[in-house]
């Protein structure tokens, strides 16, 4: 997992990702270790480690809804006999929701307001295809996406598909949502790469001992140096290409109080480096409707004035830029920044009133 080249590259972020995986992973483990041991203190850890994963993203829900399926498949077949570690589960993972779903509850009426409204803006954001789903897979797990399926496989045909259910639910449902999605993004398939890793191993153990085996341990080795080596190279690229950003938004911070926003395409970049609040051309990022943008300048002066806004920021590579060319001398440029051999790709601008 630590080779996948996707995993160096969103490390380098800060991003939710790799705390995300870190939480799904040790969950699944301590699970493991409560079918090992029996112990009622594992099952809790669990829990709380689920708990943290659904706040870490809110993709955390799937490994909650894995775990109350496998509990329920296995009352089934028991007859009742896992209700209590069930329980034992479900109250690690609210023992740590309590305070989010009080939030919620005073700003939406809702323990759960957050989350349905993060479901509702994603639900009617962009759609990508079926197809763009697959590639997504083959992008962000490569090798270890076919070795998944191969470990799947292995599973089954060695009859130990009860020992290993819940990483199959996992998987499966984890992967079904994905495709299903209407907005897909490969860093969302990255969050379960733990799960790629430990089917993967299962596929690798199937190998008879012979020089098969041998050939095999070598190409992985090739293959996972080549995916080291090129994660390297673009997140030191991708970096680099950031760098100009980074240096307008440290400018404008500069420039602006705490009640004031920033008018610009790049909202990541402003709301955590420049730790002001970020206007897209479309209005609020959560709500912004991107058939309804600024595209003129008394549009972008309005804009500007309904959000308190004195500085905009512009990307030569988002469609915004194009906003400002040529508008009236109520925008002035005050610097532009160097980016990927464009020496005016970031720029700064000021609203005169």
């Amino acid at each position: 997992m630590a080779t996948s080249q996707m995993f160096i590259f969103f490390s380098t972020k800060i991003l939710t990702e790799p705390l995300f995986m870190i939480f799904i992973a040790t969950s699944i483990l301590m699970f493991a270790c409560w079918k090992k041991s029996g112990r009622v203190f594992n099952i809790l850890v669990a829990g709380v480690l689920a708990g943290l994963a659904f706040l870490t993203r809110y993709l955390g829900w799937i490994l909650i809804f894995s775990f109350v399926l496998y509990f329920m498949l296995d009352i089934i077949r028991k007859r009742g006999a896992g209700i209590k570690h069930l329980l034992v589960l479900l109250f690690g993972f609210f023992l740590v929701l309590s305070p989010w779903m009080l939030f919620n509850m005073l700003a939406y009426g809702n323990p759960f307001g957050a989350f349905l409204e993060n479901l509702v803006v994603y639900s009617g954001s962009s759609t990508q295809s079926l197809l763009q789903g697959l590639y997504d897979i083959f992008v962000v797990a490569g090798i270890s996406g076919l070795l998944s399926f191969l470990g799947l496989f292995v599973i089954v045909k060695r009859n130990v598909l009860r020992e290993h259910l819940l990483l199959v639910i996992v998987f499966v449902i984890s992967l079904a949502v994905y495709l299903v999605l209407p907005h897909k993004e490969p860093r969302y398939l990255l969050s379960f790469l733990p799960l790629y890793a430990m089917l993967s191993g299962f596929a690798i153990s199937s190998i008879p001992r012979s020089n098969i085996k041998n050939v095999v341990k070598v190409v992985v080795v090739v293959i996972s140096l080549m995916s080291v080596f090129s994660g390297v190279i673009n997140a030191w690229n991708n970096w680099d290409a950031e760098m100009p950003m980074l240096s307008a938004i440290s400018e404008v911070k500069l420039l602006t109080g705490l009640d004031e926003a920033i008018l610009s395409p790049s909202y990541p970049y402003v709301y955590y480096f420049g730790d002001r609040r970020c206007i897209t051309f479309c209005g609020i990022p959560s709500t912004a409707d991107k058939t309804e943008c600024a595209d003129s300048a008394d549009e972008i002066i309005s804009l500007a004035d309904e959000y308190n806004i004195s500085y905009i920021i512009t990307n030569a590579f988002e469609p915004s830029n194009i906003l400002l060319e040529g508008t009236d001398d109520r925008i002035e440029k005050l610097k532009s920044y160097e980016m990927w051999e464009n020496p005016e790709a970031i720029s700064i601008y000021r609203i005169i009133r």
